[in-house]
């Protein structure tokens, strides 16, 4: 227990001098401050990971507008030339 402490107590005092119930206390909020790190750790690793997901989003999307702009563009083209004669429909389509 003592040398356990020794570390977070040297500013606060010896524990040599320590009560118990002081001891216990400097245990508990240091076992405390052990979990909220590693709540807040896991939080910024989540948020990080939905950061991530976003961007990924974000880049698709944009992605599937530059695919959308660019086919309107060939089919621009492709009229402007005269391209492909459009075929009549066959006769199953209409069903």
């Amino acid at each position: 227990l003592i040398n356990q402490n020794r570390v977070v107590t040297l500013h606060i005092c010896s524990p040599w001098r320590m009560t118990t119930v002081q001891k216990m206390f400097l245990m508990f909020s240091r076992r405390v401050l052990v979990l909220w790190r590693m709540k807040r750790s896991t939080r910024l690793l989540k948020m990080k990971s939905l950061m991530k997901e976003t961007v990924i989003q974000t880049q698709t999307e944009k992605l599937e507008i530059v695919k959308r702009k660019r086919r309107k563009r060939r089919k621009k083209k492709e009229r402007k030339k005269g391209g492909k004669k459009i075929k009549e429909n066959p006769w199953w389509s209409k069903f």
